[in-house]
């Protein structure tokens, strides 16, 4: 599935994992710190409808995460995780769960590499409990990340200036 010409999002038949790669138009530790500053966070994390309330955010190692999202229809869904592991400008692993009845944990690996001309290839790849969890995440789940990942090249076009 390709979401423009930049972001690819890969979910093999038969594999427990889904894995979107997105070339931004900044610089790494710019895309880096998107990922890591609460204010900028919660302008581009999820999708344009909800709204999001943090709890808690500490993004580092042993760190833990807690988000409420709020949609336009009254509506709360409640996630969390740790950070297992975080190196400035290169790497972010951390569980994610949902909060409630069927409930899962995923494992999020993304990846920050420098390109040439100011350019970041994030590389995030969310590795699921089965491949039944992860087919149903493709296939119920994945609205919200055509808007996160626009949310975020806005952010990351107004840092820039």
């Amino acid at each position: 599935m390709k979401l423009n010409s930049e972001t690819i999002i890969s979910a093999e038949a038969g594999k427990q994992d889904i894995v979107v790669k997105k070339v931004l138009d900044a610089p790494r530790e710019l895309v880096f710190k998107a990922y890591t500053d609460l204010e900028l966070y919660t302008k581009w994390y999820g999708p344009r409808e909800a709204t999001i309330t943090i709890d808690k955010f500490e993004p580092v190692n042993g760190g833990v995460w807690r988000y409420i999202y709020h949609n336009q229809r009254g509506n709360e869904y409640t996630f969390y995780g740790v950070y297992h592991k975080v190196v400035k400008d290169e790497i972010i692993i951390n569980t994610f769960e949902f909060e409630g009845p069927g409930s899962f944990v995923t494992l999020q690996t993304t990846i920050f590499e420098e390109l040439p001309n100011n350019k970041t290839s994030l590389t995030a790849k969310s590795l699921f409990e089965s491949v039944e969890l992860r087919d149903s995440e493709v296939k119920y789940g994945m609205n919200g990340i055509t808007d996160t990942y626009e949310r975020l090249e806005e952010v990351l076009k107004n840092l820039k200036k």
